[in-house]
């Protein structure tokens, strides 16, 4: 029986990797992007095929479950994963409107209408075989831990939290397993690329404003940069594999933790008073 996975932000770090791994498994790998010419490469895998996907736009999202449904057939969709991501830095006073709501539908209305619109197909692949489907949302430590200048991006990812504790329990009966991956910091290029991103914030931000922001987020810019030369983060490799074994498992819990920065925040979280994280954030910016 074909195994069809739907993975979104697949043209880069653990998106791409994810696609690759689930590929050399012999899985069928729809690839999911808001630019399918960035999918050139994995797309040489003659069991990858590119799905353009902009969670940003409702019509395309609808678009693309057809298609995958449709693709998939009577073996319906055995996992969908929510990987695509994006972030923007600015201080609340000073931050856009329509960049928050944007940076929400991209990370919590995009999954929530692309997780209910393949159910039908999640449902059908069940229903010809003794193991679930699976429904992986790929999180961040921000769900638990808030940054500072990054309020939307966790408010996005607690608010995706919460929405994959209550599909666990609600489509549980319906043969669907849903879970979270935590995976912590890991090592792509997307954390250098925050640096242009910290120092572009900066920049837009009024005078008045730098008084207050310009030393704390300047710190921001230099740890990001540290730890981009150093490869800090988790290599994405480590938790594809992860994520294909959790694909390929018959029980599933409600969330996995990996990387060094989420298991210590984790145990923080669990046996220490909230105070004690916030004071830690507090100490590293410099507030």
């Amino acid at each position: 029986m074909n195994r069809n996975v739907f993975i979104t932000g697949a043209s880069s770090g653990l998106g791409k990797e994810t696609c690759i791994y689930f590929a050399e498994a012999g899985w069928n790998v729809f690839a999911g992007s808001r630019k399918t010419e960035d999918l050139k490469e994995i797309a040489n895998y003659k069991n990858v095929k590119p799905v353009r996907i902009d969670l940003e736009d409702g019509e395309s999202v609808k678009e693309a479950a057809k298609y995958v449904e449709k693709e998939c057939g009577d073996s319906g969709l055995a996992v969908v994963i929510h990987n695509a991501g994006s972030i923007f830095f600015s201080p609340y006073e000073y931050m856009e409107e329509s960049s928050a709501r944007n940076l929400f539908e991209v990370l919590f209305w995009g999954p929530f209408a692309l997780t209910r619109l393949l159910l039908p197909s999640l449902k059908k692949y069940k229903a010809q075989t003794d193991q679930n489907a699976k429904v992986l949302n790929v999180l961040s430590r921000a769900a638990w831990n808030s940054d500072p200048w990054t309020a939307i991006y966790a408010a996005a990812k607690a608010a995706l939290l919460r929405l994959n504790d209550t599909q666990y329990l609600e489509l549980k009966s319906s043969g669907i397993d849903v879970t979270s991956v935590i995976p912590g910091l890991i090592d792509t290029p997307f954390i250098g690329k925050s640096v242009s991103m910290i120092k572009q914030a900066l920049f837009e931000i009024p005078e008045e404003g730098k008084k207050h922001y310009l030393e704390p987020m300047t710190r921001l810019a230099k740890i990001s940069e540290a730890t981009a030369k150093k490869h800090m983060g988790t290599p994405p490799s480590f938790i594809a594999k992860k994520i294909v074994k959790i694909a390929e498992s018959k029980t599933t819990e409600i969330s996995y933790h990996f990387g060094t920065d989420t298991f210590i925040y984790s145990l923080l979280n669990r046996f220490l008073p909230r105070t004690v994280p916030v004071w830690m954030t507090k100490k590293i910016f410099g507030l």
